[in-house]
């Protein structure tokens, strides 16, 4: 009996499955069976195969599905969501987590701007932390600074608005009354072309 290789049973194994589905040539035939007759345990499998093959297309115009079946796919595949549906929903778990990470990470800037001391010199007191504590120290007090002339910056950017509101109120409300029309004329128009479409 020849040693026959692993790479070659795969093969075999392609063949046998060409030939339950009816599409070997005959040069792939003979490949075949120069197989089996050397390879007991492909031999084995074909013989297996080609009793389910055959046991299978024997019975096969025994089983039929219940009634309502296909109906009842139909139905699971058409409530399934959309690709787009999907997508939309996968970029909104997204937006969700970037949101959720600014504002950790605004949350931490917040208390360690308004609550450096304590937090500072209770990690200095910490003895594995207070070489990295003495490290940071100054890039916090840059960190603060900034934050202090950027809240700066904007309260005195509120205030001008404010001022600026205050001063021009009648021309602001007159504009809020126009763009409320407007979006109330838009919503109009949207709904009149829904119920067109819905009686159409």
């Amino acid at each position: 009996m020849e040693n026959k290789t692993a790479p070659e049973c795969e093969r075999a194994g392609e063949l046998m499955m060409k030939y339950m589905d009816g599409e070997l040539t005959e040069r792939e035939i003979l490949k075949l069976r120069e197989h089996l007759e050397v390879c007991p345990a492909c031999k084995e499998d074909f013989i297996t195969y080609d009793f389910i093959h055959e046991e299978l297309s024997q019975g096969a115009g025994l089983i039929s599905p219940p009634d309502g079946f296909v109906k009842a796919v139909m139905t699971k595949v058409s409530a399934l969501p959309s690709p787009k549906k999907i997508a939309a929903a996968a970029f909104d778990t997204k937006l969700r987590t970037l949101w959720a990470v600014i504002s950790a990470l605004f949350g931490v800037a917040f208390l360690l701007v308004w609550y450096k001391d304590p937090i500072l010199s209770y990690m200095s007191g910490i003895s594995w932390l207070s070489g990295y504590v003495g490290a940071i120290i100054p890039a916090v007090d840059r960190l603060y600074g900034a934050a202090a002339s950027f809240f700066s910056n904007i309260s005195a950017f509120a205030m001008t608005a404010l001022d600026f509101i205050s001063a021009y109120k009648y021309v602001f409300f007159a504009g809020f009354c126009v763009l409320c029309g407007v979006q109330f004329f838009i919503s109009r128009r949207r709904a009149a072309a829904g119920k067109a479409r819905d009686k159409a």
